[in-house]
């Protein structure tokens, strides 16, 4: 999807934990043709992701490994949402309506998706073939579509016209909460985010992809709020945490070296900076004394220094 500049996620850091619903979004390009295997959504599950952003179709054309990834996603539990990537050359109407002929029998769980980026020179009036093609898809599905972006593209090439903020905005934005936040509300009509793509540098192979890097997500608040966006009035049991077993007395901690920029801590709390030492470096090595596991989704270990995240949400910092 977006390729911007990547720069490590620094999550805003607050006296109160933000709450945010961690999820991935795939295509084609997660599997590797040459071997036979694809993309295990188990493992996605087990990494802490509830729900998947698939992609179904371009222009007039379906994504290869659409079938098996729909079906293999719901039979692991992942909330799930097609997403349709806008052409400038093929009527609006028509794009929504292939798009919809793939998954009408099985629509998912979260509302359709219309990609709008940077695809050959769009033309000048861009904005007019996404609201085309958003009508119609409103109109086929039943539900509004979310809208998938990037804040400087849509200055260039969308508008301020209040009517989309009516829409779910799930923002690209390969940055810090902050800087997101603050270019959707000088950049778009936007007053608030859905979903936040906020890397395309997740680890593929542990969530289960053949490629190596993965774009990771977050919904905007709690999973109930989550369910109650795809309108799943019942709760759908969570999975079971992964459980990582910290080493028995006697058995040697292993080394851990960087490789992206982490901080250091007195203590595993995100909540506030008043625990921060100083940054580990890509390419420190950590010689790890202690290691813990916090509700499933962040593993920490600790040396001499401090305390620092290995995994978090998902955003893997040592190796």
């Amino acid at each position: 999807m977006l390729y911007n500049t990547y720069i490590p996620l620094v999550m805003r850091e607050t006296t109160e934990e933000i709450e945010m619903i961690l999820g991935i979004d795939v295509s084609r390009w997660q599997d590797n043709n040459s071997t036979a295997q694809q993309m295990d959504f188990t493992k996605s599950v087990s990494m802490g992701a509830k729900f998947v952003f698939i992609k179904s179709s371009q222009r007039l054309w379906t994504d290869e490994d659409i079938l098996y990834n729909w079906k293999s996603a719901k039979k692991a539990g992942l909330l799930r949402g097609a997403y349709h990537f806008l052409d400038w050359d093929i009527p609006a109407k028509e794009q929504a309506q292939y798009a919809w002929s793939i998954i009408e029998n099985d629509p998912g769980e979260l509302p359709p998706v219309i990609d709008f980026e940077y695809w050959k020179p769009p033309p000048a009036n861009a904005y007019d073939i996404l609201w085309n093609y958003v009508i119609e898809m409103e109109r086929l599905a039943g539900k509004k579509p979310i809208i998938y972006t990037g804040a400087f593209f849509w200055k260039k090439y969308g508008t301020f016209a209040s009517m989309w903020n009516n829409y779910p905005l799930w923002i690209a934005s390969y940055s810090n909460q902050d800087y997101m936040e603050n270019n959707i509300d000088i950049m778009t009509p936007w007053n608030k985010w859905t979903f936040w793509q906020y890397t395309s540098k997740g680890d593929g192979l542990a969530f289960g992809a053949e490629s190596l890097d993965l774009d990771m997500n977050y919904f905007n608040g709690s999973y109930n709020d989550l369910l109650a966006f795809s309108g799943i009035s019942q709760p759908i049991p969570e999975p079971p945490p992964v459980i990582i077993q910290p080493p028995t007395t006697g058995v040697m901690l292993p080394k851990l070296k960087v490789i992206s920029e982490v901080r250091i801590r007195t203590s595993t709390s995100t909540s506030s900076l008043d625990n921060f030492i100083r940054m580990r470096k890509v390419g420190e090595i950590v010689n790890v004394e202690e290691i813990h596991v916090k509700n499933g989704k962040s593993v920490w270990v600790r040396d001499n220094i401090g305390w620092s995240a290995v995994v978090h949400y998902g955003e893997k910092y040592m190796e």
